[in-house]
C-alpha cells in the first residue's frame, strides 16, 4: 500500500500503478489528505483519511495495514505516520520511506524525519546526490539506504513532434526553480529573436511574482503561462528547448520528461540533474544563476539545429535506457521481493 499526502493529480502514481498492476501486484493508496486524486485511473483503490487531523491516520493505518505486505510511504509525513502506526501494531510491517525532496526545514520536520528513518526497513532516495547530501557519503555502504530514480511513461511513437515552441519552462512555481532568473535571460535572448515563443507550465506560490516579472520585462507577448497541466508531454514534444534553471533539484523529473519527449535540454548543474545529464552529450549543463552562460547556450542551440537534434536523440536514448516508468516499476518490484524474502527469513 502506498501512503501519500497528495493534494493534486499525479502522473507519477498513475504510471507506477499501471506497471505494478500489470505484474500482478495489487496496489492501494492511503491519502492523508482528504482528496481522491486520479479518480479515473485509480478508481476505488484510494482510501482517504477520515479526519482533517493527520494523527487520526495512526489508528486508520494500524487497522488497514494488516491487509498489506508492504507499506510504501512517500515523503516524510506519510512515512512518520506509517512508522508510528506500525509501532502501535502487534504485527510489524515492512515499511519503505521514499524520500523525493531535499532536506527538511524546522525542528518538527527533522524529528519526523529521524523517526521515519529509524523505523523504516528501507529508505529510498531519488538520486545518489540526494542520498549523499542527506545521509552522508558513507551511506552507500548501508543496506538500509538505496536509490531508485524516477521514471515516467512517454509513448513517443504516438507523438507527432512539431517543435514550433522555442522554449518551454516547466515546474512548480517556487523560488528554487529559478524562473525569475531565467526570465531575465529570456529578455536578453529576445533581442535577437523578436518572434521568440515561450511557454511556462506550472502552478505555485510564486505565480503572482512571475506574472509581475513578465510584465516588468515587457515579455507578455512572448511568454505564455499555461498553469498546471496533468500531462505536459504534448507541449514538450512541440518544444525545441526545455530549460531547467533550478537552484536546487533533488532529482529533476522535468529533465526526464523533456528527454522522453525528444526536446533538447539545458539545465543547471545541480543535484540530480548532474546525474541525469551528461554535458554536451544528451543535454547541456550550466552553472546555476550564470546569466551569460545560459544566454550563450540557449542562443547556440536555437541557431544550431544539427547540434540541437543530436543532443535530443541522445536524450531519448538515455530516457529509454534508464528513466521509463517500466524500468522504475521493475526496480520497485525487486525491492518489494527483497523485503518480503527478508521477512520470511527473519
Amino acid at each position: 500500500m502506498f501512503v501519500v499526502e497528495q493534494l493534486e493529480d499525479s502522473r507519477y502514481y498513475s504510471d507506477l500503478f499501471g506497471h505494478l498492476e500489470s505484474q500482478n501486484i495489487e496496489v492501494w493508496f492511503y491519502n492523508l489528505a482528504n482528496f481522491k486524486f486520479n479518480p479515473d485511473i485509480l478508481g476505488e483503490r484510494t482510501i482517504l483519511n477520515k479526519s482533517s487531523r493527520y494523527y487520526f491516520s495512526i489508528f486508520n493505518l494500524n487497522s488497514i495495514c494488516k491487509k498489506f505486505d508492504i507499506i510504501h510511504a512517500h515523503e516524510t509525513i506519510p512515512a512518520f505516520y506509517s512508522v508510528v502506526a506500525s509501532i502501535a501494531s502487534i504485527k510489524k510491517k515492512n515499511i519503505i520511506f521514499h524520500w523525493h525532496h531535499g532536506k527538511s526545514i524546522g525542528i518538527k520536520q527533522l524529528i519526523m524525519d529521524s523517526i521515519a528513518k529509524l523505523g523504516a526497513n528501507k529508505v529510498i532516495f531519488v538520486s545518489n546526490e540526494m542520498l549523499s547530501q542527506i545521509i552522508g557519503k558513507g551511506a552507500q555502504n548501508s543496506r538500509k539506504y538505496g536509490v531508485i530514480e524516477n521514471g515516467i511513461s512517454v509513448d513517443y511513437v504516438k507523438l507527432k513532434p512539431n517543435r514550433d515552441i522555442d522554449i518551454c519552462l516547466l515546474g512548480r512555481l517556487r523560488e528554487e526553480k529559478g524562473f525569475l532568473f531565467i526570465l531575465e535571460v529570456i529578455k536578453e535572448i529576445r533581442k535577437n529573436y523578436s518572434s521568440l515563443n515561450v511557454k511556462l507550465i506550472g502552478e505555485g506560490p510564486f505565480r503572482s511574482r512571475i506574472e509581475n516579472k513578465i510584465k516588468e520585462l515587457d515579455l507578455s507577448d512572448c511568454v505564455e503561462m499555461l498553469g498546471y497541466l496533468y500531462d505536459p508531454i504534448p507541449y514538450l514534444t512541440h518544444s525545441k528547448l526545455v530549460i531547467v534553471p533550478s537552484y536546487s533539484e533533488p532529482f529533476g523529473i522535468v529533465a526526464i520528461e523533456a528527454m522522453g519527449a525528444g526536446a533538447t535540454l539545458i539545465a543547471s548543474n545541480v543535484g540530480g540533474l548532474k546525474q541525469i545529464i551528461e554535458h554536451n552529450k544528451n543535454g547541456v549543463l550550466v552553472e546555476k544563476g550564470d546569466h551569460s552562460e545560459f544566454c550563450n547556450s540557449i542562443s547556440l542551440l536555437l541557431q544550431d539545429t544539427e547540434l540541437r537534434n543530436a543532443l535530443a536523440i541522445e536524450g531519448r536514448k538515455t530516457f529509454e535506457e534508464k528513466y521509463s516508468a517500466k524500468k522504475m516499476a521493475n526496480r520497485y518490484i525487486d525491492l518489494y521481493k527483497e523485503l518480503k524474502n527478508g521477512s520470511r527469513k527473519s
